[in-house]
């Protein structure tokens, strides 16, 4: 029992500090925003995946300046590619809580323990430079977290969106 106590409190330890200790290992990007100042985040991209059954599979997009984007994949009611100007208090208030978070410190990719678990996704601007991380349903727990709020707060296509694209065809 002390032994299986002993390991899930080290299992925790290592998860909650797996952030904080990596190192920046971002590539650069050409943006349009050349005044982004360092330690900024500018942009957000979520991706959730499909799973094995009837998950949808969706990115939503967040801008500094509002813009929000969504992009329905499969299994969601909403196919194809939609914007939204949202208020810069919007989208503001979810971009600095990846800065406060810290997201630009987290790994690369997670280990991806159950298989059958709709990935969450990002890639996001901070100062200009381009970060992704993989997995991050199985990364620090704010991740998650972000990923939820960033539902609940945009939401799915409704009044005031409009679509851009039909969804893209596959083979």
């Amino acid at each position: 029992m002390k032994k299986n106590f002993f390991g899930f409190t080290m299992l925790l330890a290592i998860a909650l500090t797996a952030c904080a200790q990596q190192k920046k290992t971002a590539s650069r990007v050409v943006t349009t925003n050349t005044d982004a100042k360092a330690g900024e985040f500018t942009y957000v991209k979520m991706h959730r995946s499909p799973c094995f059954g009837k998950c949808p599979s969706y990115t939503i997009e967040l801008y500094k300046d509002g813009k929000v984007k969504y992009t329905g994949m499969s299994d969601t009611k909403y196919m194809g590619t939609y914007e939204k100007k949202f208020d810069t208090k919007t989208t503001g208030t979810i971009l600095n809580k990846f800065k406060t978070n810290r997201a630009d410190t987290c790994s690369k990719e997670y280990t991806l323990m159950i298989a059958d678990i709709p990935g969450i996704y990002y890639e996001f601007l901070i100062g200009g430079e381009r970060k992704e991380i993989y997995n991050a349903h199985f990364g620090p727990i704010y991740l998650k977290n972000l990923a939820s709020e960033i539902d609940r707060t945009i939401g799915e296509p409704g009044a005031g969106w409009v679509k851009t694209a039909e969804p893209e065809k596959r083979d």
